[in-house]
């Protein structure tokens, strides 16, 4: 399927042409695994046509029909130890886990700098963090709320 047909296509005729495509993949999974497929090429064909689906957006932009999901962002919390540098907070994160032969509980902390656009936040407050795009070399993280 070419880019232009799938651009052509609306978004519940995209979803069901995805659908019908990754049920042909398995199968054709499943008859090479058995010994039965005879045109090994079709798998990649296939393959290809579900990559085109993903990331061909339809005529109208990508507003129309969104189908390429996002990753969760993950959130952790902890507390700022440096305010010096600008628009920057560093925050240290503590995990606890279980030791794995002795049981005991152990503390591991990590430091992640974080951006801090109005430069708010100051050293002791406890805030929460969100990973983003990298803004620098080592910032990719930013700060999403002070924590009562």
């Amino acid at each position: 399927m070419k880019a232009e047909t799938v651009r052509a296509l609306s978004a519940d005729q995209l979803n069901e042409e995805l659908a019908k495509l990754k049920k042909e993949q398995f199968n054709l999974r499943f008859q090479k695994a058995t010994g039965q497929l005879e045109k090994s090429s079709r798998i990649n064909e296939v393959r290809k046509d579900i990559a085109r689906q993903n990331h061909c957006p339809p005529e109208g932009g990508r507003s129309q029909g969104l189908r390429i999901k996002n990753m969760p962002k993950r959130i952790l919390q902890g507390t700022v130890v440096s305010d010096k540098n600008d628009k920057t907070v560093v925050v240290r994160v503590e995990r606890r886990f279980a030791h794995p032969i002795f049981q005991k509980t152990v503390r591991r902390s990590k430091k992640y700098k974080a951006h801090d656009e109005n430069n708010q936040y100051k050293v002791g407050d406890q805030v929460s963090i969100e990973e983003c795009a990298p803004i620098s070399k080592d910032k990719t993280w930013t700060v999403v709320s002070v924590q009562a």
